[in-house]
């Protein structure tokens, strides 16, 4: 299980890769583009081969028709991703963004995202909510992406449901999907929420 689990944000990226460049590309273009060590990289074309989603024949790669359904719905998550993102900042952070979120993001998040779009702007910093006020979260204000990584790896990210438990003096504790988590209030001072 925690194989697969390793294999997923690469084979994923791989797939959504593939559809940007219509279907075809070579292994050493995905090497050199994705950065994924030889090592890793045989299994995971190993799975994705496994699993009838990309057919390899020498050094270049081809998806399948399974794989194009696959690819084509990695793709238009990235993209809805990046449009939400890409007003506010930027081009090329909003496509940065979107490699992140891609990996975490459900379909029940996506809808959130697409309704969060209509109340850019509004919200407040999630330090504010009061003590077991539940929030959308509807924007992370963070410029550093390593920890804009790390949190959404935390599952705190846009078009969660978070719940302001408790108030320390430099941190808050949240609850998210039923885990607790202590939060630095500089950064709590970054997240904003929409009251629920």
């Amino acid at each position: 299980m925690a194989e697969l689990n390793r294999l997923k944000i690469p084979k994923e990226d791989i797939l959504r890769m593939m559809g940007e460049k219509g279907g075809k590309t070579s292994i050493e273009l995905v090497r050199k583009e994705l950065g994924i060590p030889d090592s890793l990289l045989s299994s995971v074309l190993e799975e994705l081969e496994k699993e009838d989603l990309i057919s390899i024949s020498d050094k270049d790669m081809e998806l399948t028709n399974k794989g194009k359904e696959r690819s084509n719905e990695l793709l238009k998550k990235h993209i809805a991703i990046e449009n939400y993102f890409r007003d506010v900042k930027g081009q090329q952070r909003a496509h940065r963004l979107a490699h992140i979120l891609e990996h975490y993001i459900s379909e029940e998040v996506m809808k959130n995202i697409n309704e969060l779009k209509k109340l850019r702007g509004k919200g407040k910093p999630l330090a504010e909510l009061d003590f077991h006020e539940e929030g959308l979260m509807a924007d992370i204000l963070i410029e550093d992406d390593r920890l804009f990584e790390r949190l959404v790896s935390m599952g705190i990210f846009l078009g969660k449901k978070i719940e302001l438990l408790e108030k320390l003096p430099n941190g808050i504790i949240v609850k998210i999907n039923g885990k607790k988590y202590i939060l630095d209030r500089g950064i709590a001072k970054h997240i904003k929420v929409i009251e629920l």
